[in-house]
């Protein structure tokens, strides 16, 4: 499924990226004991501000966001923090692989492909990386990142870390944007991370 971007000529005045994370707590009465269990469902959530924007631009964002009328997909990512040129052609190694360990191949061999915090996609989900991956002389990687796995991999399923990307959506219903004398126009949205995409 094709799913709208950003225009490439307009990038956010500011970003702010959170990690809601799927822990539930329980707060012991008695002796004050704090007890968390995560599940899996932890989501990315991307707060992105674009300000004086003029006509034309205001134009392109407003109907590409008022467009998804609270519901749309959106494809965003982080737009402060550059992607990595592949070092190789990464794809997922081995079916039914879940959590925050994946196994990879198709890396130069001998060499760091990826860097703790870079960011790439499997299945239409954004990772972060947490450890930096390093491929074997067979051109195999152990990439460890957060959050967890949404579902089972496929074997050969394609890593992307050139423009890394997750499917978004808006937080809540509300979306406006701000409108101020000779035409400089500002808006703020709030988008996270839809869990109901189906893996690819």
């Amino acid at each position: 499924m094709t799913y709208p971007e950003l225009p490439e000529c307009i990038r956010p005045s500011s970003l702010d990226l959170k990690l809601k994370s799927n822990v539930k707590r329980h707060v012991s009465p008695w002796t004050g004991g704090t007890q968390t269990v995560g599940f899996t469902g932890s989501r990315w959530q991307i707060s992105m501000s674009f300000d004086n924007l003029n006509d034309w631009e205001s134009r392109q964002i407003d109907a590409l966001f008022f467009g998804l009328d609270g519901h749309g997909r959106i494809k965003l990512r982080d737009y402060g923090r550059c992607g990595v040129v592949p070092q190789g052609a990464p794809i997922v190694f081995g079916a039914g692989q879940r959590g925050t360990i994946l196994a990879t191949q198709g890396w130069q061999a001998g060499r760091l492909v990826l860097r703790k915090g870079d960011f790439f996609t499997v299945q239409n989900e954004l990772k972060m990386l947490t450890a930096d991956a390093w491929s074997d002389t067979n051109g195999r990687a152990t990439l460890e990142f957060t959050p967890q796995l949404r579902n089972e991999t496929q074997n050969g399923d394609l890593i992307e870390t050139r423009e890394p990307w997750g499917i978004f959506m808006p937080v809540d219903n509300d979306m406006s944007a701000s409108r101020r004398p000779a035409f400089v126009n500002s808006i703020k949205v709030d988008f996270v991370e839809a869990i109901d995409v189906p893996s690819v």
